[in-house]
Parts: structure tokens; sequence; C-alpha cells
């Protein structure tokens, strides 16, 4: 009997979506239910199934493309806005299911309007003001270069210099890159961007971002390569910026995120 009812869900299941049914219902959940609702707002979906077709076992097989589908197509952007064009390079790595858009050295003139990330290492260094005063000369060449063209001025500038960034990205992908770059394996500045991400993405939905760094769900993941420095399970993200990031747990961040 269950594999019969499995047998004619299935039937449904393909003749739904050859007729657009699959997509119609994904766009029309995607445009009613908020992000932070999506896993009840999948339930209540399975509910409507469920009661239009009379079985839960073949709302079981009939939701699972449609549930995957509706997990695909919920992004979430968030507008990184001051990071370094080092995290740029080392963020857009990842690329299943993120898209990326950052300012342009091609199309901006920022002559008068450098501004530097500070490395964290360096906050309290006496190397500060020299690492400063490089940046600045590099941009001094910048200024002469632009004067011809932006996009070759672009050649000379640190990597220091602040950037605008969008992230795009599905829940899934927010996990996988919020577990891999909050490791302590990753540059300071990567972590703590991810970090300040990954608090806001939990207040936005609980259910969908528990967790955190490999380490603190389970084993790490990076093998010989790993820090040898775990996470505790259960540590917040404001807990590991006190921990490890103790000159920026006053608030100061340089980098400010902003979710829709």
């Amino acid at each position: 009997m269950i594999v019969l009812i499995y047998l004619m869900a299935g039937g449904f299941q393909g003749a739904a979506a050859a007729m657009g049914g699959k997509d119609s219902v994904v766009n029309l959940c995607l445009h009613f239910i908020p992000v932070k609702l999506l896993v009840p707002g999948v339930f209540l979906m399975c509910c409507f199934i469920s009661t239009s077709i009379g079985t839960s076992m073949g709302t079981i097989a009939a939701m699972a493309p449609i549930a995957i589908n509706v997990a695909q197509g919920a992004h979430l952007n968030v507008a990184v806005v001051g990071a370094s064009r080092r995290f740029l390079a080392q963020i857009t790595r990842h690329q299943n299911e993120v898209k990326f858009m950052s300012a342009s050295l091609q199309y901006s003139d920022y002559s008068d309007e450098a501004d530097f990330v500070v490395p964290y290492e360096l906050l309290n260094s006496s190397l500060k003001d020299s690492y400063i005063l490089s940046c600045e000369e590099a941009m001094e060449r910048y200024k002469q270069l632009a004067s011809a063209d932006n996009d070759s001025a672009g050649y000379v500038t640190p990597q220091g210099l602040r950037n605008i960034l969008i992230i795009s990205a599905t829940p899934y992908q927010w996990k996988h890159m919020i577990g891999q770059r909050i490791c302590r394996r990753n540059t300071a500045e990567t972590r703590y961007v991810m970090l300040k991400i990954w608090k806001e993405l939990y207040e936005l939905s609980p259910e969908l971002f528990s967790g955190g760094c490999f380490c603190m769900t389970g084993g790490c993941k990076e093998g010989k390569m790993s820090c040898g420095k775990p996470i505790s399970a259960g540590a917040t993200p404001d807990e590991i910026i006190k921990a490890d990031f103790p000159l920026l747990a006053g608030g100061f961040s340089g980098y400010e995120n902003k979710i829709d």
C-alpha cells in the first residue's frame, strides 16, 4: 500500500512539475513567507499539500523537491561596508550558490575618499603608523595615475583599502561559510566580519543559523591543517569576539553589516 502511495504521489509530483506547479508553489511561498519563518512556512506548505492530496506519505514524496527548491531560492543579502579588499579576495572563493557585488576600481575614483582597514594584530603595535603611512603613499601614487586612467591606478591600491561588498547566498551556503570562516585558521579580519554576520543571521532565524564553526558542532574538518584550538560548543558570536578580539569587544568594529 505504501509503495502504491509513493508511486501515485510521484505521478502527482511529475504532473504538477510538468504544469509548472512546483515553481509556482515555490515562488508563491517565497513571496509571502519571510526568511526568518522559512522552516514553519515549509511546514504550512506541507499541511496545504497534505490536505489537498489526502495522504501524509504522499506529501513527503511530493514536497521533497519543493522544499529543496525553496531552500535554494531563499537568498539572504548581506551588505558589508568597510571590509578590506583582502577580505574580498578571500570570501569570493565561495562560488556555489553565492553571488557577490563590490565597488569597482575601474569605475570608482578613490583619490579623496580612501580609508584603510588596520589589521587587528597592528592595532596596539608600534608598526601601526608605518602601515598607515605605506597605505597613504600607495594612494598618492594612485591619485597620480587616476588622473590618466582609473583602471590603471587600481593596480597600486593597497590590500587594506576599504570596500563595499554585497553577498547574496542561500541559508545553507551562509551556514557553510560561517562554519569555515569563523574557524581560528582564518585571518583576523575574515573571522571578525563573519562573526558579526553570523550574529545578525542568528538573530534573524535561530532555527536556521544555530551551530557556528564545524568544531563547535562535531569534529574539525581540516585534518592536518587544523588549528588545534577548537571553539567551545554553544559559544555565541559575542562571546567569541570577547575572547579572541578583546580590543573590539567594546563596540568599535570598523565594519557595518546590513541584512535584508
